[in-house]
């Protein structure tokens, strides 16, 4: 799951949904949460949230959105079938209505392989810069999001006007890169390009994995005319990054996800464009209502899993979108009086979890919460990305026991 805030205060969600046997449908959704506070509850269209959806068709996934100029953006992949080639696609659509109004496909450089766009941009001089995966093998493209990462092939990050997009009108056959003029830069360290941000010198920063399946941090030059990679640390998974201005200084970047040696929490750093580590932090294992406490007390932290999926930027605050629960009473090594505190341990069903970080990486606050159903039961939920609007309102995409969700946090 990924989204965008748009200038209108609606929410546009992207991600992909079961369509037949092994297939999955790309789609992309416009909801507008109601006003007042977040009250955790399960809606549906009936209550005039969701205002738009459509699905991309096909064997597809729609993995990241962006919006500008009254447009979004929805970059994924899409196949003729579950056993043939995936082509990248970048889909422009109204911002009201979704009425597609241009589509891109991208190819790998050889028949047989594949190719995913996974990140995308829109610069304020009106540039598109998308980033993904090219020279795969099919089956390698389960890895985005809280799947994991591609194996196979190599990074991808290229960049076109959107104005020559727009006005290529290709709707029923897709324009190509060559016919807008498309700078494409591949990335040879990395098998996919995830998480693009801008930072204020014009230049690109992004996370992906390199070919020993390491985290790390890719900064890229502006007009993709070179790039630079460092490895994060062995036992962390990086999924998110976004710029962090400094006065009088180049700009550093927040990195986000989680890991660790025995069990996982959830990780974020500062790094400045050298690749030195400023700060790094782990947290999470949060509790729950005292009435909530089964008799015998809570299992002990290293059962809890937290694992962190997306960053903004909230005024002098770092906000990090988490899942956390216990992924299984076996997930770690254990006593047997601990296992049985597990069994009973209400945290066994996931929740989103929000951490909010100053600039030297101290916690501010954190909270977790879960949707109910009208009979008051809580679903598996946890936040996979998010994002501030002008006005600081945080906007949490849920997945939402493996559907979507939206949380939205008022300032």
């Amino acid at each position: 799951m990924h989204g965008a805030v748009l200038d209108d205060g609606a929410v546009v969600m992207v991600g992909k949904s079961a369509a037949s046997g092994a297939q999955t449908a790309g789609f992309i959704t416009r909801w507008r949460a109601p006003d007042g506070p977040a009250m955790g509850v399960i809606v549906d269209g009936s209550n005039a949230v969701i205002e738009q959806t459509i699905n991309l068709g096909g064997d597809s996934a729609l993995l990241q959105v962006a919006a500008a100029d009254g447009v979004v953006l929805a970059v994924g992949f899409q196949a003729d079938s579950e056993a043939t080639p995936a082509h990248g696609v970048v889909v422009a659509m109204d911002a009201t209505t979704l009425e597609v109004r241009a589509r891109m496909q991208v190819d790998a450089p050889e028949a047989a392989q594949s190719a995913a766009l996974e990140s995308a941009l829109v610069t304020p001089e009106g540039q598109v810069i998308v980033g993904g995966s090219w020279g795969a093998s099919r089956d390698a493209l389960d890895g985005f999001k809280s799947y994991g990462n591609v194996v196979g092939g190599q990074g991808l990050v290229m960049s076109f006007s959107l104005a020559e997009f727009l006005a290529s009108e290709a709707v029923d056959t897709p324009t190509t890169p060559d016919a807008l003029s498309a700078v494409a830069r591949t990335i040879p360290e990395t098998f996919s390009v995830k998480s693009i941000r801008r930072t204020s010198d014009g230049s690109t920063v992004a996370v992906g994995s390199d070919l020993e399946e390491r985290s790390g941090v890719l900064w890229i030059d502006p007009g993709l005319t070179n790039h630079s990679w460092t490895p994060y640390a062995e036992s962390i998974e990086l999924t998110d990054v976004v710029a962090v201005p400094r006065p009088g200084e180049n700009d550093a970047v927040a990195v986000v996800g989680h890991g660790g040696p025995d069990t996982i929490d959830g990780h974020a750093a500062l790094v400045d464009a050298s690749g030195q580590v400023l700060w790094a932090r782990a947290f999470g294992n949060p509790s729950v209502d005292a009435e909530e406490v089964p008799p015998n007390g809570l299992a002990p932290d290293k059962f809890i899993f937290d694992e962190c999926w997306g960053v903004d930027l909230r005024d002098d605050q770092i906000v990090v979108a988490c899942g956390s629960g216990i992924e299984g009473c076996d997930a770690v090594s254990a006593t047997e009086s601990e296992v049985s505190l597990c069994q009973t341990d209400p945290r066994r069903s996931w929740r989103s979890h929000l951490v909010g970080l100053n600039a030297d990486g101290e916690v501010l606050w954190s909270r977790s919460d879960s949707f109910v159903d009208a009979d008051g039961e809580a679903a598996e939920s946890a936040a996979e990305f998010v994002v501030v609007d002008a006005q600081s309102n945080i906007f949490a995409i849920i997945d939402q026991n493996f559907g979507v969700g939206l949380a939205a946090f008022s300032n």
